[in-house]
């Protein structure tokens, strides 16, 4: 009975007794730049519908700093940290992304119009709220608290204080209670202030947490949590039910993942065409095809198909997620090639190259046995894991080890060509192998995209992915990677026709990460210098100013966060 009336966690009581007994000075050098962290960004808005997926502020949502009381525009891009306040207007929807650095947690809180929220994980006052993705994640209103041990739900929250909940995969335990947007995170918060100085937000004075009864309620069921009612028993969801979530929140989901599938991945939930826009539409009806199927019937078939969209569109944490789960349910998936080379794309994606590179070298070991498709995909996602070692290591003036993986690299996509000789997804590893052919030195037989290829080192400035300082920029073909010690960037690079401005480019990111394009100017001053600035349309700030004789980036691991 007591673990029901209040819930602590150790780490946070140990926290608590370390921050009660350490001088002000330490804290400030040792805590408050985590304190200082942000908690989740805006990934996307849909304003009636229609996505807003750049920078620029947006009137119509309002975010109030816990800090100073100061009420600010949202914008996508935009960095919300602890007990910030949004509040969405008339037709419109957020996309919030919470991550945590060097984990592989990853969830999304889709906040949908008149709706109103607190940050910590999320304090809900009023609106509707879909929740989807991985990791350990509470939502609470003053009446009740749910936690999630799952993929999805959705949760309506009246401003009488009624909830509706809606949980489509996974469980989600419903409790009953009392709770204050801080609970026992606003002592924490609260005496931290104190110690560093801080504003002290008035509803920390009063944080508690109170259950009176809890109901767990699993996929396909639904909970109505009246105020002054016990809670009832769960019911099912109507299919109808569950396809007008699925209607209501597809848009913003896709929203918030890249411009377009990234192109050196050989897709395998849709066929990819050499017109971008034929391939978005075939990308956007699997993802809606395999979302349903994987709520509606969660066999481990249709979630490895969901891990394939996400891949495709690359999303690598939610792919990895999915992939996860779909060998949980059936382990012998662990046999499939085309499987552990979904799973190694996936990692890839998501910065971790360490698990890539071992998920593909189990893949490689099967390769010989399994049917030529399957081989392609394996050596395809090799030569993709290999290129990008051979990029850190360009960053990190390790000459040697690049020359070594962009060997492997080459060598990967040329067999991965002779598997499938005459595929329709041979154009992808043509494309790859080009842009790796580059990577050695110029070559006039290429046709691919050169204007811009060469290894820049110099100084970035890109506010909207909170990154700057020294970086390094490589290019080979059309596939460009930003090295920076906080953040990896990469993606495709689009020639535009030449304007007033003199000839701009559209860099297209792979995942969605910070925001899915930038059109910059580019005044390439020789092999080695380049300057890149927003274009004049471009609503985001960005900067790259080459400068001579800087040191690699030695901060630079194997594995590196994006």
């Amino acid at each position: 009975m007591m673990t029901q009336i209040i819930r602590v966690s150790i780490s946070r009581l140990l926290l608590l007794a370390i921050l009660w007994s350490t001088p002000t000075n330490k804290i400030s050098s040792t805590l408050a730049a985590s304190y200082d962290q942000p908690l989740a960004e805006i990934a996307a808005i849909l304003i009636n519908n229609d996505p807003r997926t750049e920078a620029g502020d947006t009137a119509q949502i309002e975010v109030k700093r816990a800090a100073d009381g100061k009420l600010e525009v949202g914008r996508v891009g935009m960095q919300l940290f602890a007990n910030d306040e949004i509040k969405t207007g008339e037709g419109v929807e957020v996309s919030l992304v919470f991550t945590k650095p060097n984990s592989e947690d990853r969830v999304e809180v889709l906040v949908h119009e008149k709706a109103k929220a607190r940050i910590s994980s999320i304090f809900a006052y009023y609106g509707s709220f879909f929740l989807t993705g991985l990791g350990i994640f509470d939502t609470k209103t003053n009446y009740v608290r749910l936690g999630k041990r799952g993929t999805e739900f959705q949760v309506n929250v009246s401003e009488d204080g009624d909830v509706d909940v809606n949980v489509l995969r996974g469980t989600v335990d419903v409790e009953k209670g009392e709770f204050t947007p801080g609970g026992f995170d606003a002592v924490i918060d609260r005496h931290l202030s104190h110690k560093l100085g801080r504003p002290i937000d008035s509803s920390q004075t009063s944080g508690r947490a109170t259950v009176s009864q809890t109901k767990t309620v699993n996929a396909l069921q639904s909970l109505k949590a009246k105020r002054y009612e016990p809670l009832p028993e769960p019911r099912p969801l109507e299919t109808q039910e569950v396809m007008k979530i699925l209607e209501k929140t597809d848009k913003l989901l896709l929203a918030s993942l890249g411009a377009s599938p990234p192109p050196n991945i050989i897709p395998t939930s849709f066929t990819a065409a050499s017109d971008p826009v034929v391939t978005k539409q075939n990308a956007t009806e699997a993802f809606k095809t395999a979302r349903r199927n994987a709520t509606l019937e969660p066999s481990a078939k249709n979630i490895t198909a969901l891990g394939d969209v996400y891949k495709d569109l690359g999303a690598g944490k939610r792919a990895s997620a999915e992939y996860n789960e779909a060998l949980r349910i059936d382990p012998s998936l662990r046999n499939s090639v085309k499987f552990l080379a979904g799973k190694s794309e996936a990692y890839r994606l998501a910065g971790n190259l360490d698990k890539a590179g071992e998920t593909i070298a189990e893949a490689l070991r099967k390769a010989n046995s399994a049917e030529p498709k399957s081989a392609q995909l394996a050596l395809n996602a090799w030569g993709n894991v290999s290129y990008d070692k051979a990029i850190v290591s360009v960053g990190r003036n390790d000459w040697k080890s690049a020359g070594l993986y962009f060997t492997q690299s080459r060598n990967a996509f040329e067999d991965a060509n002779r598997k499938q000789s005459g595929d329709a997804s041979n154009w992808i590893t043509d494309y790859n192998l080009k842009n790796v052919r580059l990577a050695f030195k110029s070559d006039p037989t290429i046709s691919t995209f050169t204007a811009l290829n060469g290894t820049y080192r110099g100084a970035i400035d890109f506010p909207w992915a909170g990154v700057g300082g020294q970086s390094v920029l490589v290019v080979t073909g059309d596939r460009f990677t930003i090295l920076n010690c906080k953040e990896t960037l990469s993606g495709s690079i689009l020639a535009r026709d030449e304007t007033t401005e003199g000839p701009l480019f559209d860099f297209l990111f792979d995942t969605k990460r910070p925001v899915k394009k930038l059109t910059l100017k580019a005044i390439r001053i020789d092999a080695k210098r380049i300057n890149l600035t927003s274009a004049s349309t471009e609503l985001n700030p960005f900067s790259f100013t080459s400068q001579t004789n800087q040191p690699g980036l030695g901060c630079l691991p194997t594995t590196y966060p994006r």
